[in-house]
């Protein structure tokens, strides 16, 4: 029993309409009927006479039950030959050269789709549109599947393919290159100011699924995959040293329009000020108030330094770091060739190792506030700053003595030893010439006595000293008025 049925559905109907009575053999064309009375009626309501179905086959309609069937010798209705065949006598097929033929169809079993009698459904089909092309057409694994065309998944197959024969591929019911846009407006895909090529040739299935995939919105295989596929160049950087994050792994669709777009290449938004970028990278825009930007940054000029897809270089960069930087800033260039003493890291063209890229909140951009920023390499020159005296200058900024690029000076100094240091020492005064015993020292003398960044006694003296030195004792080996 089905359906919660008292009894099996014949016994049912039988046990109030009695098959063996006048009334019952007319309307049935005295046709000996034993059952199946569900074939032709349905058991709860209609809009036709008798209950009949929705869709009736025009013989039985007619009562024309003698055109299907006849009253065997034992007496019970039977089928003149074979069913299938039956079918063909009223329905020749008529078009059996189109380009695509459904196998039922070319095989004459009409009623492994349709009821022979009635159906509830259109174009009398056995079970209803949803289900009866899943019947035989069953789909792939449902636990592997991403995505499903919404006709498809609501089982409107007949929404795209014809269910006998078609002039098109697939028995589609127009060219596969009409047939989306019947769902999908045109406009929207392929007439953009810039159309992706598969889109404005309305060429969907190369990207796409019709049924459903084990991707994400029907598409044949990953994105990566499919951009790649065409889009060689792109394929090629993939072997690149650096990756953009969305380009790596393939999310192109992440800064391209995947159809059409307003933009060249597709894009999502303009490059002008930064837009697509700052899509994803928001951090850059919320800034400090005091961050002083580099002016490409500022311009939002990201695609000055860096390639969008990759590079043979960290950060996507389109150059060698630091040769990125003389792109723009030439003078240097010349400044390092020209000089005898060149700063290391700007001699290694590693620019990064003091300024940021985008900028920071100190002048020049530089990482860090000065001291700090070069004793992150030269932590020697602060060993005495907490047990010792310092020189005020270098606990200050380095530049003040320093150039940090290059010199024509040893340790890249502005000015040669005593000339440097005259800057703020005068030479002339009492009392230097007291505290140096009388003695006028050489312009180049001071870094031979004194440590320039701080040293253990108030003077900076060098810890190790020579015992006449140590002891104010000049004149034994220098001429003047020292002590003797």
């Amino acid at each position: 029993m089905k359906s919660l049925l008292k009894l099996d559905e014949d016994s049912l109907c039988l046990s109030c309409h009695k098959n063996n009575e006048a009334a019952f053999r007319k309307s049935h064309r005295d046709f000996p009927v034993q059952g199946k009375c569900v074939l032709c009626h349905s058991p709860h309501s209609s809009d036709g006479p008798h209950l009949l179905k929705f869709v009736v086959h025009k013989p039985v309609m007619e009562g024309n039950c003698a055109g299907c069937h006849l009253i065997g010798d034992n007496g019970k209705l039977q089928i003149k030959g074979d069913a299938n065949a039956g079918c063909l006598t009223c329905h020749p097929r008529s078009n059996m050269k189109m380009t695509s033929l459904h196998k039922p169809y070319t095989e004459g079993l009409c009623l492994k789709c349709h009821a022979s009698h009635a159906s509830d459904n259109k174009y009398m089909l056995a079970v209803p549109p949803e289900k009866v092309c899943v019947t035989c057409h069953a789909g792939a694994d449902k636990t592997k599947i991403k995505s499903s065309h919404d006709p498809y998944s609501k089982g409107q197959c007949l929404s795209c393919h014809m269910g006998h024969s078609s002039q098109q591929v697939a028995l589609l019911a127009h060219e596969s290159s009409k047939i989306c846009y019947k769902c999908h407006e045109k406009k929207l895909y392929s007439e953009g100011t810039v159309s992706h090529s598969p889109a404005a040739e309305s060429k969907c299935l190369s990207c796409h699924n019709p049924h459903e995939a084990g991707e994400t919105k029907l598409l044949v295989k990953s994105e990566k995959e499919i951009c790649l596929s065409c889009h060689e160049k792109s394929a090629r950087e993939m072997g690149s040293f650096s990756l953009h994050t969305p380009f790596a792994t393939g999310e192109c669709s992440r800064c391209h329009e995947p159809h059409q777009g307003e933009r060249k290449y597709l894009l999502k938004e303009s490059e002008a000020g930064g837009k697509l970028c700052l899509s994803c990278h928001k951090v850059l825009e919320n800034l400090k108030e005091n961050f002083i930007p580099h002016a490409p940054f500022a311009k939002k000029e990201c695609e000055k330094c860096h390639s969008p897809h990759a590079g043979d270089y960290a950060y996507n960069l389109k150059e060698n770091p630091g040769k990125q930087c003389l792109s723009c800033h030439g003078g240097m260039e010349k400044v390092i060739t020209d000089s005898p003493v060149v700063h290391g890291p700007v001699k290694d063209l590693n620019c990064a190792a003091c300024h940021m890229a985008h900028g920071s909140a100190n002048p020049k951009n530089i990482a860090k506030k000065q001291p700090a920023l070069c004793l992150g390499c030269h932590q020697q020159i602060s060993t005495y700053w907490q047990d010792g005296f310092a020189h005020e200058p270098a606990t200050k900024d380095c530049s003040l003595c320093h150039d940090p690029h290059a010199s024509i000076n040893k340790g890249i100094v502005h000015e040669k030893g005593g000339l440097l240091c005259a800057r703020c020492h005068k030479l002339n005064e009492t009392r230097f010439t007291a505290v140096h015993q009388g003695i006028h020292p050489g312009n180049d003398s001071c870094l031979k006595c004194h440590d320039p960044h701080g040293g253990p006694t108030k003077g900076l003296l060098f810890p190790v000293s020579h015992k006449p030195f140590a002891e104010g004792k000049c004149s034994p080996c220098h001429p003047g008025e020292g002590r003797k």
